[in-house]
Parts: C-alpha cells; sequence; structure tokens
C-alpha cells in the first residue's frame, strides 16, 4: 500500500495532465457539434464492435447446448421420417393382403417385419420383429403381399418364431378355387417356388393355372386367402389320388414385411370345437 501511495505521489503531475486533457476533450465534444457528432460516431463503433465479440464469445460457450438441441431435433425428424415409411409401407401390404385375403373389420392385423429368413433346410422357419407385447399370439396366420406365409410357431415378448410354408411340418388345409375340391398343402422339401397339394380325389375337376386357395376348414386361415396356382398335375403313386404342384405366389427369397392376421372367431370355434372331443 505504501508503495502505491509513493507511486501516486511521484507521478501526480502525469496524473494531472490527463485530467485536464480529459476535461478539455469533454468540453471540446460537448460545445463543439462537429466533435460531438465525431465522438457519438466512434463510440458506437466501438461499442457495436465489443458487442459482435461478445456475442461471439457468448455463442461459442453455448455452441454444445445449441448442438444437443439441434441432434434432439434431428433425431426426431429422424423417428418420424421412419414411422412415415412403415406406415407407407404398411399400407401398401395391407392393400396387397387384402386384395389377396377376406380380411373382416373385426380381425386384429399386425404389420411386421422379417428378420431372418431361411430358405434351404427342411424345417424353415422365420423370425418377425413382432411379439406378445404387440399382441402377436401362437397360431396366428401370417399374410405376405402374394398370399399365405404361415402361421405363428412360437412367441417370445418381443419377436415371434413362423412356421412357413416352406417347411415339412407344415400343413395347411386348401382347395381349387374354381371347383371347390379340397386337399392338404405340404412341402416336399424341394423347390421354394412350389409346394404340394395331396389328398385330391381322382375325379378333381382341375386344369393347369387354376387359382388354390385356402380352404376355410380352419380357424386359422380364412377362406379364400391366395396360396398360388397349379402348375403340374400328376397321380399318387398308389393311383388312388391326385396330387397337385403348386406355383406359389409368396416369393419367400424376397419377403420382408409381412402381416400378422388374428380372426376375431378363433377364440369360438376352438372352445365350440374341444368341447366335443
Amino acid at each position: 500500500m505504501r508503495h502505491l501511495i509513493q507511486f501516486l505521489i511521484r507521478n501526480n503531475h502525469w496524473f494531472l495532465f490527463l485530467l485536464l486533457e480529459l476535461v478539455a476533450l469533454l468540453l471540446m465534444v460537448r460545445f463543439n457539434r462537429y466533435h460531438e457528432g465525431l465522438f457519438f460516431t466512434s463510440a458506437n463503433h466501438v461499442t457495436g464492435k465489443l458487442y459482435e465479440v461478445s456475442s461471439g464469445v457468448t455463442g461459442y460457450l453455448h455452441l454444445q447446448e445449441e448442438n444437443k438441441i439441434l441432434l434432439e431435433q434431428n433425431m426426431l425428424l429422424h423417428s418420424k421420417l421412419e414411422k412415415l415409411s412403415a406406415s407407407t409401407i404398411d399400407s401398401t401390404l395391407l392393400a396387397s393382403v387384402a386384395e389377396n385375403s377376406p380380411i373382416s373389420s373385426k380381425d386384429t392385423i399386425i404389420a411386421a417385419k422379417v428378420i431372418n429368413n431361411n430358405l434351404t433346410q427342411s424345417q424353415n422357419f422365420l423370425t418377425i420383429n413382432r411379439g406378445s407385447v404387440d399382441g402377436v399370439r401362437d397360431e396366428m396366420a401370417v399374410m405376405g403381399p402374394g398370399g399365405v406365409v404361415g402361421v405363428v410357431y412360437k412367441t417370445g415378448k418381443h419377436f415371434s418364431i413362423v412356421l412357413p410354408i416352406l417347411n415339412i411340418k407344415s400343413n395347411i388345409s386348401c382347395k381349387v378355387k374354381r371347383t371347390d375340391y379340397f386337399g392338404i398343402l405340404r412341402w416336399d422339401g424341394k423347390s421354394s417356388r412350389t409346394a404340394k397339394l395331396y389328398d385330391l380325389p381322382l375325379h378333381t375337376q382341375v386344369e393347369l393355372g387354376d387359382s388354390i386357395v385356402t380352404s376355410g376348414y380352419s380357424s386359422i386361415f380364412p377362406e379364400s386367402c391366395n396360396i398360388g396356382t397349379v402348375n403340374q398335375i400328376d397321380r399318387s403313386v398308389d393311383g388312388l389320388s391326385i396330387i397337385l404342384t403348386v406355383k406359389l405366389s409368396c416369393n419367400f427369397a424376397i419377403l420382408n414385411h409381412i402381416i400378422v392376421l388374428g380372426r376375431y372367431d378363433t377364440k369360438e370355434i376352438k372352445a365350440l370345437e374341444s368341447s366335443i372331443e
């Protein structure tokens, strides 16, 4: 403190000079319009620069927060875009399924994506990204863009396993749409584009190109869901029935999106049938 006082005393004439200069500058600016305008113009310029620098520093300090907000907005937009895309896919798929299957307004319809698909095994399975929390239950029908895909075999919480037509354990009651002769559709483990319709009587009226659809003799599939078309007609080994080779409408090699269909009357049908067993 003593050194500061000595410094001020030693240099008091300089401080007095600066004080007088400041007073003279203020008087000149106060009573001279030209110098007054020049002063305020310069002052505004300096102030503007200071504000600009201050704004830049403040913006830099808040850059992290702004980036966080932008990131959240981008994620929200991305989510909306995905939902819009999924909605478009679902609408297109639903229109295709509705065209190939009689869907009731009371039926449960759940859109799903195939996340795993096998074609080369004798017992192929599909995995879809919907489970019990989404309303999927065992023994629900699974439909694709071309028609029938298979049946829900096992349901997890968020995923489910589908037993497709391309599995030797699959059995679906089907009929010739034009004549109503029916049999059992099974896969012979060969081509992924065809399956066999067995147990048709010898007098079955059928022609190449006839449509094959579900018979409706099941609580899983409604009647007239599209299966495919007759590609070949043969007699069984014992000569007592006809076997049809059916070209499947569903192309499993490019199957990406499906619809799980739950019939509203399934529980009632099963309860009634089990009551007489």
